[in-house]
């Protein structure tokens, strides 16, 4: 009876009254720990029976009495067989994605009627159904840790927890059962027919019973996802009583995301992003009033490594939403080497290698990069060596080679040689653009030297036609005076004859004609002399 009219919530008054009249049970109703006092006992203790467990190599049937039969694998399993809750996008199917959070994972989308929400945000029909806890906030000084999705399902932990680097940001390290994690139970998380549940772990050992999460009340589970003497299990109970396992290999040390999902007719199992089992049993779950535990029970079992980037969904969503969990993506990288090049002579080429790499983490697939300079500089030529439109997977590292050369058009001294590295994903980043610059040095020649660029090129002739300047004698009507001819010099020989337009000058030129015109506007500048004119 509480718990059918702590479910509806119809109201505020109606919760308290009820509370009210209902306090006194077994379970407390007034202290503010009675939300988490509920008991989650260790699991395994008991045999096994009802069951059925999918494993790579095949299927185990255990009957109620506990008898074993066993078939064999007939191949991989496929991934279209879940209820199709989500399916391609449809018109009026697709919920309001929401912003993820920086620095976690690459968001949650969550299937609406008949279509997804695409990779990077929330998408929650009612606002409820689901939580995600980062971690990001752990602080051995404090017990909350927030619900990243915004729906307000904070969690608890003990003090004194170690926060650790996760696989983004923060992670806790579980170091005993007291350091498990709760979260209340919240309406948002009463399973039905569907429950789906993800997180990053990087166990220590992989042998014992490790929860990751559970909602487990004494000894009835509603669902479970740990690691279980070297298998990583998603099981969950029907209301039946029959218990339905998805079971894989998982390893030790090693961050790995592990997710699983019920959607009313088969138990899913999915590491790194891809799908590991599916496993057939329809019905209903079998839920129980107990908080959802992380990293441990109420009594001695706990995860023995670290757990990162929670989540969890009562709520219809499909495989996509759980294998982008399975992407963490971060900003890329650059490094340019040599970083700085030469000083080289006018002419020499400097080779450069420009290299990025792919920060993203688990189920991401490839970025795509492409490199290109800015701006042409005078006298410098800037390349990069083709093809300049790469693709790179997450974690990888992929190069673009560069050359530069400098011609005497330059100027000598240190360029900056500014370049834009583009990546293109779907994680949350979508389009990056990033800067950089080449750094490359000319050596100034030696002697006199003058850059072509900076070389006098004379356009009005007024420059030259002044006395003052050009210390001579000059034609001011611009002609030329003719050329020495072969006659003797002053006191014998013919005055040398101007050309047309060029009036004689006092101290005229001395010696033979030179004889032919000259272009209008040319002149001559000679030494003064005294006679001969």
């Amino acid at each position: 009876m509480y718990r059918a009219i702590n479910r509806k919530r119809t109201g505020a008054w109606l919760s308290v009254v009820s509370l009210a009249v209902l306090c006194g049970a077994p379970l407390g109703c007034g202290g503010a720990g009675d939300k988490f006092s509920a008991q989650t006992d260790d699991e395994y203790t008991e045999s096994l029976t009802n069951a059925v467990i999918g494993t790579p190599t095949g299927t185990k049937t255990i009957s109620p009495s506990g008898v074993v039969t066993t078939e064999a694998s007939a191949g991989k399993a496929g991934a279209g067989g879940s209820t199709g809750t989500g399916g391609s996008p449809g018109t009026g199917g697709v919920a309001t994605a929401g912003g993820p959070s920086m620095g976690g994972s690459a968001g949650f989308p969550v299937a609406g009627s008949g279509g997804i929400v695409g990779e990077g945000g929330v998408g929650p029909v009612d606002g409820s159904g689901f939580g995600q806890w980062s971690f990001d906030d752990c602080s051995p000084t404090s017990h909350f840790l927030a619900d990243s999705s915004g729906n307000n399902a904070n969690a608890q932990q003990p003090l004194k927890a170690a926060c650790v680097p996760g696989i983004s940001g923060q992670g806790i390290q579980f170091r005993s059962a007291k350091d498990v994690v709760q979260v209340p139970d919240e309406p948002q998380f009463t399973i039905d027919q569907h429950i789906g549940v993800a997180a990053w772990v990087k166990p220590n050992t992989v042998s014992g019973d490790q929860p990751i999460v559970i909602k487990r009340l004494n000894n009835k589970t509603a669902f479970s996802l740990g690691i279980h003497n070297g298998n990583i299990e998603m099981s969950v109970v029907l209301a039946t009583g029959k218990t339905i396992i998805s079971s894989a290999p998982i390893k030790a040390k090693t961050w790995t995301h592990v997710a699983g999902m019920f959607d009313g007719t088969f138990v899913f199992l999915f590491i790194n992003g891809q799908q590991f089992g599916q496993v057939f049993g329809a019905g209903s779950v079998r839920d129980v009033f107990a908080p959802l535990r992380i990293g441990a029970t109420t009594q001695t079992q706990f995860f023995d490594g670290t757990i990162d980037e929670v989540f969890v969904s009562t709520q219809a969503i499909s495989a996509s939403t759980l294998t982008a969990l399975s992407c963490i993506g971060h900003p890329s990288t650059f490094t340019v080497n040599p970083a700085k090049g030469g000083p080289v002579p006018f002419d020499t080429t400097v080779h450069y290698d420009v290299t990025v790499t792919n920060n993203d983490v688990g189920a991401c697939g490839a970025k795509q990069y492409q490199v290109f300079f800015d701006q042409p500089q005078l006298g410098i030529s800037s390349t990069f060596e083709q093809p300049n439109f790469q693709s790179s997977q997450p974690g990888q590292k992929l190069t673009f080679g560069a050359d530069v050369t400098g011609s005497d058009s330059a100027d000598p001294g240190v360029h900056s040689i500014p370049f834009q590295l583009a990546a293109f994903s779907n994680t949350k980043f979508g389009f990056e653009q990033l800067s950089g610059a080449l750094s490359f040095e000319l050596t100034a020649p030696t002697g006199c030297f003058v850059t072509t660029h900076k070389e006098l090129m004379i356009t009005d002739v007024s420059v030259v036609d002044d006395p003052v300047r050009t210390a001579g004698m000059i034609d001011p009507g611009g002609g030329f005076g003719g050329s020495a001819g072969g006659g003797p010099v002053p006191g014998g020989g013919d005055a040398g004859a101007f050309a047309e337009g060029g009036a004689p000058q006092n101290g005229g030129a001395g010696g033979a004609a030179g004889g032919g015109k000259l272009p209008p506007k040319a002149f001559a500048v000679t030494a003064p002399q005294t006679a001969g004119v």
